[in-house]
Order: structure tokens, then sequence, then C-alpha cells
């Protein structure tokens, strides 16, 4: 498998960081290679941290190793086992990322076809710190770098060779933690002991630990995690101010779809816990399916050494500003049951600079060696596919894995196994090749797109908040818990009219789609129309922005010639897609890998059916700051006089 392609970019904050510096969130199948490298943009080699490898296909243990201890040893997770060693685990930590052992093909970390998940933590104040300790059987202090009170703690013996539980202290365990423990590999509830954290409350600097031998036990090592808790006082991404950690609590209500936790940011990871009972350490992610409302998501837990799970009775739906519980089930939302969560921000928060990191294009496995059949170079978390002799454009994404829809339809979501999201660099479980068959691929970033989910409630002048970080000029919204159009807003059109997607009707007025408001950079505003917001229905939302250099939404009047579209590019447009907007017109899109050139181009149509491709016309030519655009009878893309809107993306 190709090496992950991640967005690394400073931010324009000093000294801070942005969340993909600190924290990775892998996907990988096992191939049974010695030395296998992992690039994932974390520098751990100069900075430290941890990583936690887990089995999904094949349940078992979780390998963990640490910088302070060194990559060749390594300890359970989800087990009880002392420190083990050897370089059958994790080979070297990485300036960039880290390596498997010289003996990895096994099935714990890279068995061929057994697919894994991978968290990297970086050592970061604020965010995560990992101390080593000697046992003195007696009351110590120990001292951290966190730079903040630690949110949550863990705590293992590793040079116990009887075996010990995973120790754990949690902010959010009643309002004085200090005095109880719980154990990470176990479900059960809290305990209230002394001896484990000596009830004394963490500082900044320190942590205290008693006599347990879980915590403390004389002439012993021990490692500690411990997770800070952002609240307001972070200094991540570009602005240098941004929270990216949560060590938090809630109260379940026992209803489904009407429990919304606000962290102030849109989790990539969570990890839910019970604490006023026995409960399990469920932990998603969104490279595994952590689905929006109606999907089902896929879970592990520190507690268990089984395989992954799909959950149908315990979904869970990240939000722009938190999650959601959308089940009545004990395990995260009984009726005023008590929960713990560790919560960690979705990346990435620096603006894309090249085209390249948030697009892609190709046809199915013109890449060889990949997991998954369209080639990215990036986690794809949306994008349609179509077919070169006629068929239909279909849509889907990693908020709702394994179902799509066409956008030249107002049917409701449809099941598809093979529309699989839980890969780096690729999606589209099937292997056979064929050139016929195309994907078009995005990557959620600031400024460029943003993909959500959301549940109806019917009211109008509902706002939905949403991370894209500047204010949408192109939104599609798409009900999919029934049959229903798709709305698109354009800046261009303005917050009066609707246009619809699966058709080529006209524009159209109607104050009850977007209620005649414009969206902000946090949120945007629905009416009351069924096919945005229908009590208790289910909605997706795609945004999308103008980044310079990267992609341009806009607009442009026919001369029933030829002009050239200014677009603020360099290189010219690997895409661009247009449609007219005074009258009647076709969603027609061209990429410059069929042919955006100097004679007649390939085109396609999102509303058509079928949607394939026409070669009849010299539509469009490649420019450099963006592309020229003429007029030909057949496809009326540059009519004198006439509107259009388009959304172009740069060279790749």
């Amino acid at each position: 498998m190709s090496n992950v392609k991640k967005l690394m970019m400073t931010a324009a904050g000093g000294d801070s960081l942005n969340v993909e510096q600190v924290f990775s969130n892998l996907v990988y199948e096992g191939d049974s290679t010695n030395n296998r490298q992992f690039v994932n943009g974390i520098d751990l080699q100069n900075e430290g941290g941890m990583v936690i490898t887990a089995p999904r296909s094949n349940g078992n243990v979780w390998s963990t190793a640490n910088t302070e201890r060194g990559a060749t040893k390594y300890i359970y997770a989800n087990g009880v086992n002392p420190e083990q060693k050897g370089q059958d685990r994790y080979g070297s930590f990485n300036a960039d990322g880290y390596s498997l052992g010289s003996s990895s093909a096994n099935s714990y970390v890279n068995f061929n076809g057994y697919t894994y998940c991978s968290w990297t933590f970086r050592k970061a104040p604020k965010f995560f710190d990992v101390v080593t300790f000697t046992g003195t059987g007696s009351t110590q202090s120990i001292s951290h770098n966190l730079g903040s009170v630690p949110g949550m703690i863990v705590v293992k013996a590793a040079t116990y060779t009887g075996g010990t539980n995973w120790s754990v202290y949690h902010r959010g365990v009643a309002s004085d933690p200090e005095t109880d423990f719980q154990r990470l590999n176990l479900a059960s509830a809290p305990s209230d002991d002394s001896t484990y954290w000596a009830d004394t409350a963490p500082t900044d600097t320190h942590f205290t630990v008693g006599t347990s031998i879980f915590t403390n036990g004389d002439g012993y090592e021990y490692v500690a995690w411990l997770f800070a808790h952002n609240d307001g006082d972070g200094y991540f991404g570009p602005t240098g101010d941004q929270d990216i950690i949560k060590c938090g609590n809630y109260t379940g209500n026992g209803q489904a779809y009407n429990n919304v936790i606000d962290i102030g940011f849109e989790p990539q990871w969570l990890m839910i816990k019970r604490y006023d009972s026995s409960g399990s350490w469920w932990v998603w992610d969104d490279r595994r399916a952590f689905q929006g409302e109606g999907g089902e998501g896929v879970a592990l837990r520190f507690n268990s050494t089984g395989s992954e799970s799909r959950l149908s009775n315990i979904t869970v739906t990240p939000h722009p500003t938190g999650f959601s519980l959308d089940t009545n089930s004990s395990e995260v939302n009984g009726s005023n049951d008590k929960y713990i969560y560790v919560a960690i921000r979705r990346g990435p928060m620096a603006t894309p600079e090249a085209a390249s990191d948030v697009f892609a294009r190709s046809t199915q496995n013109e890449t060889t060696g990949e997991r998954y059949g369209y080639y990215a170079g990036f986690p794809v978390d949306m994008s349609w596919r179509n077919i070169t002799t006629g068929e239909r454009a279909y849509i889907s994404s990693r908020l709702r894995m394994c179902q799509e829809y066409r956008t030249d339809s107002n049917s409701n979501l449809g099941s598809q196994n093979y529309a699989r999201y839980d890969d780096e660099v690729s999606w589209w479980n099937l292997t056979s090749t064929d050139a016929n068959r195309h994907s078009w691929m995005f990557r959620r970033a600031p400024g460029f797109f943003d993909l959500l989910s959301y549940r109806g409630n019917g009211t109008a002048g509902r706002t939905i908040p949403h991370n894209l970080g500047i204010t949408p000029e192109m939104m599609w919204v798409k009900i999919t818990s029934l049959s229903g159009n798709w709305d698109v807003y354009h800046k261009d059109l303005g917050n009066t009219k609707t246009v619809l997607l699966n058709t080529n009707g006209s524009p159209y007025t109607a104050s009850n789609v977007w209620y005649n408001t414009t969206p902000t950079d946090t949120h945007f505003t629905v009416g009351s129309d069924g096919e945005v917001n229908s009590n208790e229905q289910f909605y997706l939302a795609y945004l999308f922005g103008t980044v310079t250099g990267v992609s341009k939404v806009g607009s442009y009047t026919g001369n029933g010639t030829s002009q050239t579209i200014d677009c603020g590019f360099s290189s010219g447009s690997s895409f661009v897609l247009i449609r007219r907007t005074d009258s009647s017109g076709d969603w027609r899109y061209y990429d410059s890998k069929l042919g955006i050139v100097a004679g007649n181009d390939t085109s396609a149509k999102l509303n058509a059916t079928p949607g394939g491709y026409i070669n009849y016309y010299d539509d469009i030519d490649p420019a450099n700051s963006g592309f020229i655009i003429n007029q030909n009878g057949g496809s009326n893309m540059n009519v004198s006089n006439a509107s259009y809107i388009f959304f172009a993306i740069a060279a790749i």
C-alpha cells in the first residue's frame, strides 16, 4: 500500500499546531511484509508519543508502544499482560510516522488480508503526554509536561509479571474523581479506593499515585498516558486559539436522536464509557464509518479482544460542534445514566495549498497494488462515479459508508456494499479493472469542501452548523430517508432561489428552502420545505467554497462566442462544473483527464439519465487562469447574455 498523503501545513499561529500534526487516525490492510513504513505526518522521533494498533477483522489483543519505553517494548492495551520485548510489533519511531517490526507478519499488526486501525498520539502541550516512572510503594508525585491539568490519566505496571489492569482517572467521574479508579481493560464501574490516586487531584505539573500495585508497586516500572482537556484554552489551529481534545461527561436521556452533546468541534475519534454502572469503553473514529444519522457505525472496545462490530443499536453521529446519540441503549444513552468521554477534533485544520491534496480523479483500479478500486492519494470523504458508456452518476460518502444514490433522481438512499471508504488513499471495494468506470473524489478541508448530516425538525429558520470555515458559496442538500429533490444554493443566485441538481429545470423562488437567509462561516439556514427540513427526516449537506489557487465558485454571463473565465489559477483547471441559470440547463462537467482541450471535449451530466459522456462539442478550452468557454448550439454553454454558475478546481 502507498504511503498516506497528508495535509501538513504549518499553522499561522507561531508555535500553535494543527490536530493533524499531533494525532493520526489510520486504517490499513495487512500484507505480511517486514519493516513496513507508515507515513502519517506525526514526528515521533523528535517529539515523542505513542502508537496503538487494533485488529479490526480478526479480534485479538491491541498492541501499543511509546517513545519513552522504546519501539521494541510493547504492551497489550486491552489486556493484563506485562510489557513484552521484541521486534515483531514495532520497529522504529520516525520523524513522519513509524514502522512495524522485522517479524510483523502476525495477526496482531500485519497479517496478510486482515484489517487494522492505528492511532498515533504525539506528545504536545495541552494535548497528550506519556511518562514512565518507577514505583515506590509509598505515595509519590509524578511530574509531567502536559502543560495543563490532565483530563484523563491511564497507568499500567509495565514490568509486574503477574499482570495488572490499566488504571484510569477521568475528570468527569463524580465531583471528586481523584477518589475513584476505573479499569480500561474491563467494563466494570468505577470504585472508590484511595490507594490508586491517593485522593489527590492532578495539577498542570504533577499527578499523584498511592500505594496500589496497579499504580505504584515498589520497584516496578510504570507507563502513564495523560490526555488534556481543552476548555476554551487550546492553542491549536491556524488562529492558535482552538480546542482539539475534550474529556467530559454527560447524562443520557433514553431518547434516540434527541441527545446532542456540544463540545465545540466535530470529533474524528470518540471514546464513551458509562460510569454509574458497568459499561464498555466504546471507540469510534471517522476512518471506520463514524456514521451520520440513519446509518450504522462500527466500533471497537478497549475492554474486548473481539472484532470490530457494525452497530445498528448503539449509533453515534459526529456533528460540526459535537456528537449526537442516535440510540436509547444504556451503553451510551440510557435515561439518567452517566457517561464519560474523550473526543479528538477532526482535521485537517489548515487550508489546502494544492488541489491534489483534496481532489482526485481515476478510473477503476488504474493504480495497482491498492486495497480499493479508485485511487486518490488521500482519505476520500465524498465521490461520485460514472461510466463512459452511459450510466448515470452515483454519489456516496465516508459519512454514509455502503450507501449511495443518484444525482439524476429524487430517489432516497440505496444500499451499495462496494461503496466502502475505510481506507487512507482509495475507495470502492471492487478489484476488477475497468477503464470505462470513473470516479471524482473530494476530501473535506477548510474553505474547499465540507460534508455533514442533520435531522430535520420542520421549523422554519432553523440554523445548521458547519465546518467549512468560510461562508459556503455553493451547497447541495439531499433528503436521504425519503424521496426528494437535490436543492442547490449558489451565492450568485442569492438566498431566495433554489435550483435542483437532479433536473435541468430553471431556478425558482422558494423562500421556504433557504429561508431568504445567506449562510455564514459557521452555519446555514433552512426553511420548513420538506426537501431540506422535514420533521424527523435525515439529510446530507455538501458545502463548497473558493480557496485561492485551489478552487473557485463563480458565475459568468455568456457572450455568444468565446471567453476566458479567470479563476485565479496558474496552470489551468482539472475539473469544471457549469449550469445555466436564466433558463433550463444541464449540470455539465468536464475534466482534464478526459479532455479540456482545444478541440471537441468529453463531458457528462449530473442530472441526466443516462449521464454518460458525449464527445460532440468544443465547449471548453484550457487557460492558465481558469478555462475558456465556447458557444455551441448543442450544449449552449456560452449563449449571449445568458447567466451561468460554475465550480472549478485547479490543475492536479
